[in-house]
């Protein structure tokens, strides 16, 4: 195996403990294919049916995510390596959650899904590996809703735009919505969105504009809430 493509396949959490030989193996018994994405080309549309495990070995991605209302579209800047949506393969909603649009150019490795049951079943490091990411997204997800400091409104807008990702890590979040709405889903009014908008870029936090909100550090918004990691 070139050790290039060692290196990569070892930075996913999937393929984490597998040996050279596990991973050859891994890369010739499935049915596999690595492409690559030119600039603003479309790898997966909000709603489609998800029928493989997708994974982003390099470049950047832009993540579409529009509220059922359409009141609301978050864009998220994801980075490689990254596995995308695993939990959008099993289950009761087999759809994407989101549009990934190719931001930079992309090389993305696509599985089937009998490949990755079959590797499931015959690996147990991936197997290992593929529970922990799925328990590691239900955790997070749990305490996002269960585990809250004392909420006051300026905390209750920081939660609403921390909630409304789906990737918690790194890269720019853009949110497209009419601070009018922004008031419904919290229950405040419209001028009140604006004065916390405000001081939040006062703060450094963030920056917006007419239905724009922009946060390049998510971290600095969770250590709002929750206090510094």
């Amino acid at each position: 195996m070139d050790i290039r493509m060692y290196d990569t396949m070892t930075s996913i959490p999937l393929f984490l403990g597998m040996n050279a030989q596990d991973l050859h193996t891994v890369i010739e018994k499935s049915r596999m294919s690595i492409h690559v994405l030119e600039p603003d080309e479309v790898l997966a549309l909000q709603g489609e049916r998800c029928s493989r495990l997708t994974i982003l070995l390099r470049g950047e991605l832009i993540v579409e995510t529009l509220m059922a209302d359409e009141a609301l579209s978050v864009d998220e800047v994801l980075s490689g390596a990254a596995v995308l949506e695993p939990e959008s393969l099993y289950g009761i909603g087999r759809h994407w959650q989101s549009t990934y649009r190719a931001g930079t150019e992309c090389q993305v490795m696509e599985i089937s899904k009998d490949s990755v049951s079959r590797l499931i079943a015959g690996f147990e490091i991936f197997r290992i590996n593929f529970i922990n990411l799925l328990s590691t997204l239900a955790t997070r997800r749990h305490q996002q809703v269960w585990t809250l400091p004392k909420m006051d409104n300026r905390r209750r807008l920081i939660h609403f735009l921390l909630t409304h990702t789906l990737y918690n890590v790194g890269g720019r979040k853009v949110y497209h919505t009419r601070m009018e709405d922004l008031g419904r889903y919290l229950g405040v009014t419209r001028s009140l969105v604006g004065k916390m908008l405000g001081k939040l870029q006062a703060d450094g936090l963030l920056t917006y504009d007419r239905n724009l909100i922009e946060v390049n550090d998510m971290k600095q918004l969770y250590n709002e809430i929750y206090g510094t990691t």
